[in-house]
């Protein structure tokens, strides 16, 4: 049986990067922006080769069957209890068999991070992606750009306007070699979902996805804040 709250929550984040071309296949976004297409997105999703697999991960450790249940794709985009029941070998082989080749030797490093993992979006921006490295490498500025964009972050609603809204947000910055929390900001964003002033929102490449509870903001809040401390731990001399 489709899960319709958690297709459309799914195809919400899958969008934004999807548009940009980082992402799932072309025509994804047609799909996605009627909920009446749940069939056209479900076999699309299959195609997010790096989310799919957290997904899958995921749904097993929380026995369900569908990897686009509801309570699944929250712990991956924005975090929950089934974020942290994976168990930490299901989590090691699925990273071997799809990032061992390409980590190369960057490989050791990410295999050490397995055991401190949340298995959601927030480590694989910024644990298993490259970008980090390449900030620790010198190449700041555009891998800086795509990590904050890519991570889900959160923000606060300042202005409404027609599909889009201005948000107080804190970006990342990178800082005497670490990836860290840097002065709060307004930014504009777009909307698809409804959103008032004084809203949390979640936000993913620009784009709100998700007006957030008090218990979804403390679960972002907490995976953005571990897979931070843990990549730092990662970059540091052995």
């Amino acid at each position: 049986m489709i899960d319709p709250v958690g297709v459309a929550r799914f195809a919400r984040y899958a969008a934004p990067p999807n548009r940009r071309g980082y992402c799932g296949p072309s025509g994804f976004e047609t799909a996605a922006s009627s909920l009446a297409e749940h069939a056209e997105v479900r076999r699309s999703a299959r195609e997010f080769i790096g989310a799919y697999p957290y997904l899958e991960l995921l749904a097993g450790a929380a026995g369900l069957a569908d990897p686009l249940a509801d309570p699944v794709v929250e712990a991956y985009w924005i975090g929950n209890p089934v974020a942290t029941r994976v168990a930490v070998g299901d989590l090691g082989r699925s990273l071997s068999d799809r990032f061992r080749l390409r980590a190369g030797d960057a490989w050791s490093r990410l295999e050490l991070a397995v055991p401190q993992a949340v298995c959601n979006h927030a480590f694989h921006v910024l644990v298993v992606s490259p970008w980090v490295g390449l900030m620790r490498d010198g190449v700041v500025d555009e891998p800086l750009a795509i990590v904050d964009d890519c991570r889900v972050s959160w923000g606060t609603v300042r202005e409404v306007g027609v599909d889009s809204a201005i948000v107080d947000r804190t970006p990342l910055v990178w800082s005497e070699g670490r990836l860290v929390t840097g002065e709060q900001r307004s930014i504009a964003v777009s909307t698809a979902i409804p959103v008032e002033v004084g809203d949390t929102v979640a936000i993913h490449w620009g784009s709100v996805c998700d007006v957030l509870t008090s218990q979804q903001l403390a679960w972002l809040r907490h995976v953005t804040a571990s897979q931070l401390a843990l990549a730092d731990a990662l970059g540091r001399p052995d």
